[in-house]
């Protein structure tokens, strides 16, 4: 399971992906994802989970920088969505600032029922004599 949000100006969407095993039921995942949702809203998440996230962020920030060609489109991002191509500086510590409360008062807000798209896909069966690829 991953997911996250997609940087863009303006509205957004959070997104999960979950890639599932042959033979795994697409239903279980899915009730598996909810019920991890409903965790965060109603408990919140660990000072623990928030720290995992913050090294992930330091990570991906750091191989992020290391080709002139990333650092170039991060700093157009910034420039283009948020007017601010200093972020590429305060990023990380504006992280830093989001505590769990505000983790679980955005995910009562925008992770109900009724705020959701759900899309399967399920590759189709190999044929048989194709090879596996």
């Amino acid at each position: 399971m991953a997911g996250g949000l997609e940087m863009r100006r303006g509205t957004s969407l959070f997104e999960g992906v979950a890639s599932l095993k042959p033979g795994q039921d697409p239903g279980e995942v899915e009730k598996l994802i909810y019920e991890e949702f409903d965790r965060i809203k109603n408990a919140g998440v660990t000072p623990a989970e928030m720290e995992k996230i913050r090294v992930q962020d330091r990570l991906q920030q750091a191989e992020s920088m290391t080709s002139t060609l990333n650092r170039a489109r991060t700093l157009g991002r910034y420039a283009v969505y948020f007017h601010d191509p200093n972020l590429v500086n305060t990023i990380l510590a504006n992280y830093s600032e989001v505590k769990p409360s505000d983790v679980q008062r955005v995910a009562r807000q925008y992770l109900g029922e009724t705020r959701r798209t759900v899309v399967l896909t399920v590759p189709k069966a190999p044929t048989p004599g194709t090879p596996d690829r």
